[in-house]
Order: structure tokens, then C-alpha cells, then sequence
């Protein structure tokens, strides 16, 4: 990694998970070591695989005590085998005690996301593929992972929601198509910022090619169709000599089709995927039900154990939806409409039980909708409350002056002021710890009852 994203991104993070585990202090090892000794440990591996986070794992005790050594024999991205020797650690034993964990956890968990990401890069040897890994990291391990996944032969997608324009059902439903959704992107992104299109079907591909979408997002055959994106094999033989041409292997292609066969195999058998959204069902187009939404009424039905409710449910749908004024099936009115027709289904009348966020819908609270209400459903549901006709937000009083008074003590810029009225609780962690940095205090460590801090 490289050192200067270590010191400005990585360390804090890091610190972080150290604060975790040593709140105050580590008892067990004061108890025991109370004073000063130097001691060595060694770094064994404990299976096959690929190395990664040798850097992170060193930082750790170099973060509690920069007197610390570290003699590696390995580099990020050898291979090791089982009980080899891989490093010695030498340091204060208190320090060594104390950051063992932590440290451990960066290393296993980066070497085995480095290893298994070998393992499929492996099949992709000799193509044209290049493996990508995804933005849903573990919160806070983004750093670590995303570099796990580079030692391990991949390469990283998206870093986070400023580095690309991807388009979803959620963005092309909103835009109104496909072709709008690219124009937008087109018009709104950097011209240096790729555009790539999460297709449902071969329609959405074809107004994606035509719009002039950078990327479209497919999936491997065991895994196409349905809920998920067209088959990758189809795609890249459908633009076979075109000037669209992929270039890919179709045989390579099919080893790893192969590859992850026997995973679609075991999720269909322990019901992770179900069959139900496996194939192309026409009556989920007329239904216009988007991918995630429909994978949602599935499970809910599962759960209730009433599978067999779910050509009424999506049959319901688009009446609630007309109900509702035709909200955009989009995050979060899609949950909404879906969840509330799962519901009148299975209670057997429609809207004997409404969700706070129907009711909400109903009041107005949400924004005017493209169509009225259902004036009869709205009753049923509101009663004799007043409905919102006025722009939600003018109704809630401003906060920014409570918030400048409640965070008046951390204030460096306007953008603190934001960041703690969006996430109180985090933003406080961090504007302690900045003032910590800033001033060599660690206010962790202080008495504050006693206005005392050691000295």
C-alpha cells in the first residue's frame, strides 16, 4: 500500500479499530506485564494461500509503538503454504499482547479475500476478462479490501459513489428509460467519468449500446436473467463482429460458467436464490415490478410461508400502485407499494393492515404524487387527518441554528455543521478525535469527570 494513503486514510481506520478493542486499557496484559520487556513474535501461516496486508499488520504495532521491528520473508501476493514461516515481530511484549488481534484480523481477512480473488483470476488467464470486485465492503474496510482484492490479481471497480456513473433501476426508472438515464449522465458526469448501465434484459442493452453507455453490466449464465442481468455468453456473442465486439472467450467463458455452477446449485437448494425469479417472466414486464423489488415480495412471502400468493401479489401491485397516485417504483415508494400489496393479499382485504409508511404516502408526507389519490382508499386509511397539501418540508422548523449551537465547540467550517446534523453520533467521534490530533491530547485517556488527564 502505498505510504502516503497509509498515513492520511488507512491509519485512521486503523486507530480506530484499535480504540475498539482498547477502550481504557488492556488488563489482561498490564495484570500480567505491567513494566517493560522486549520480546519477539513469529508469524506462522495457518493455510495455503495468498499473503496480503503484511503492511497493515505491521502498522498496527508501529501505530502503539514506533520502536517496534518487523522482518518479513514474504511480500503481499506470495504464496504460502501452511506452518511457514513468514515473520518475526520484535518489540515492547506489552505492545506486541496488546495489537495481536487487531492485527491478525486486517491480515487473515485481506489474505483470504487476496486468495480466493487468485483463485477466480486464475480462470480468466489468457482472456480478455478483467476481474472486478464491488462497492459492498465491509463498512470501514473499503481501504483494506480493495487493496486485498488488487494483491489477489483482481481489479477495483468503483472506490465509492464519486468515482463512476452507474446506472440502476433505481436511476433509470426515475430518468424515464434507459436512453434518458445516459443522456442525464452524459450531460451532468465529468467527461472522464465512465458510464455503466446495470441491464435487466436485452431491450435495456440494446437503448444502453445505442445511447452510448461505456459499460453494461451482465452476469455469468448460472446467475443470468430473472432478477439478475442478461447472461454474459449471450451478450458477448450477440455483438460477435459488431463494433461492439467484446472480444471475449467463449471458452473461457464457459470455465467459469462451469465454476460457478455448483454454487447456483447449492443457493437454489438452501433457497438463497429461488425459482420463481430465475427465468423471464412476462407478467413481471406488464407488472413493470423492478428486479430488486420482486426478489423482496419473494422472500416476504417465503417468511409468511405463502409462496403460492405470488402471482396475486404481483397482480396487486399496480392496483395499490394506482391507489397510491402511480408513485416511481424506485427506493424507497418501491418497498412501500410492494410491501403494502404483499399485505392486502395476504389479509384477505385490501388495506385492513397499513404500514406507517402507506399511511405517510397518504398524508402527503412524501410529496405530491404524478396522479391523485384513490380519494376512497385515502379515507380508509388517513381517516379524519388532514392531509399535507404544502411542500412536506416547509412544515418542519429549522434546525441549523440548534445544530451550530450544539456543535459550536468543534466548529472549524460550515461543512462540521452539516456533517453532525446528518450523523450526530459520528461526526462527534470524529471532530474529538481531529481535536486530539490537532492539539497531542487523546481526550480517551482522560478523566473528564475529574477535569483531570494524566500526565
Amino acid at each position: 500500500m502505498n505510504p502516503i494513503t497509509m498515513q492520511l486514510v488507512a491509519d485512521e481506520y486503523i486507530r480506530m479499530a484499535l480504540k475498539e478493542d482498547i477502550n481504557s486499557e488492556d488488563v489482561s496484559t498490564n495484570a500480567v506485564m505491567p513494566e517493560y520487556r522486549k520480546g519477539e513474535v513469529q508469524l506462522l501461516a495457518k493455510a495455503d494461500g495468498i499473503i496480503a496486508g503484511l503492511q497493515v499488520f505491521e502498522r498496527v504495532f508501529k501505530l502503539l509503538d514506533e520502536a517496534t521491528e518487523t522482518k518479513f520473508e514474504v511480500k503481499d501476493g506470495d504464496t504460502v503454504t501452511k506452518g511457514q514461516f513468514l515473520g518475526v515481530i520484535t518489540g515492547d511484549i506489552r505492545v506486541l499482547l496488546s495489537g495481536e488481534r487487531t492485527a491478525l484480523n486486517y491480515l487473515q481477512r485481506m489474505s483470504g479475500i487476496a486468495t480466493y480473488t487468485n483463485q477466480v483470476a486464475k480462470l480468466l488467464e489468457g482472456t480478455k476478462t478483467t476481474l472486478l470486485d464491488t462497492r459492498k465492503t465491509t463498512p470501514c474496510m473499503r481501504i483494506f479490501e480493495k487493496y486485498a482484492v488488487k494483491v489477489g490479481g483482481g481489479s477495483n471497480h468503483r472506490y465509492n459513489l464519486s468515482d463512476g456513473v452507474m446506472l440502476k433501476d433505481n436511476h433509470i426508472d426515475a430518468a424515464g428509460g434507459v436512453k434518458a438515464a445516459v443522456e442525464a449522465a452524459k450531460k451532468y458526469a465529468p467527461f472522464v467519468r465512465k458510464i455503466e448501465v446495470e441491464t435487466e434484459n436485452l431491450d435495456m442493452v440494446r437503448e444502453a449500446v445505442e445511447a452510448g453507455a461505456d459499460m453494461i453490466d451482465t452476469a455469468m449464465s448460472p446467475f443470468s436473467m430473472g432478477t439478475s442481468q442478461p447472461a454474459t455468453e449471450v451478450m458477448v456473442e450477440t455483438f460477435k463482429g459488431t463494433p461492439y465486439d467484446t472480444g471475449l472467450d467463449q471458452e473461457k467463458l464457459a470455465e467459469i460458467a462451469d465454476y460457478f455452477r455448483p454454487m447456483r446449485e447449492e443457493a437454489l437448494k438452501s433457497g438463497l436464490m429461488n425459482t420463481k425469479v430465475l427465468g423471464v417472466d412476462i407478467n413481471t414486464l406488464r407488472y413493470q415490478v423492478p428486479g430488486g423489488m420482486l426478489s423482496n415480495l419473494v422472500s416476504q412471502l417465503k417468511e409468511a410461508g405463502q409462496e403460492d400468493k405470488y402471482q396475486q401479489v404481483l397482480e396487486e401491485i399496480p392496483r395499490v400502485r394506482k391507489d397510491f397516485g402511480e408513485p416511481p417504483l424506485v427506493t424507497p415508494s418501491s418497498q412501500i407499494v410492494g410491501t403494502q400489496a404483499v399485505l392486502n393479499v395476504l389479509m384477505g382485504e385490501r388495506y385492513k393492515m397499513v404500514p406507517k409508511e402507506s399511511k405517510k404516502i397518504m398524508l402527503g408526507e412524501f410529496g405530491q404524487t404524478v396522479k391523485p389519490f384513490n380519494p376512497e382508499v385515502q379515507k380508509k386509511i388517513i381517516g379524519d387527518e388532514t392531509p399535507i397539501t404544502c411542500r412536506p418540508a416547509d412544515l418542519i422548523a429549522p434546525q441549523m441554528p440548534q445544530f451550530e449551537k450544539e456543535c459550536a465547540q468543534w466548529k472549524q467550517q460550515d461543512e462540521d455543521v452539516l456533517s453532525y446534523a446528518l450523523f450526530p453520533n459520528v461526526a462527534k467521534e470524529f471532530f474529538q478525535y481531529r481535536e486530539a490530533q490537532q492539539k497531542k491530547v487523546d481526550a480517551t485517556v482522560a478523566d473528564k469527570e475529574n477535569k483531570a488527564y494524566p500526565v
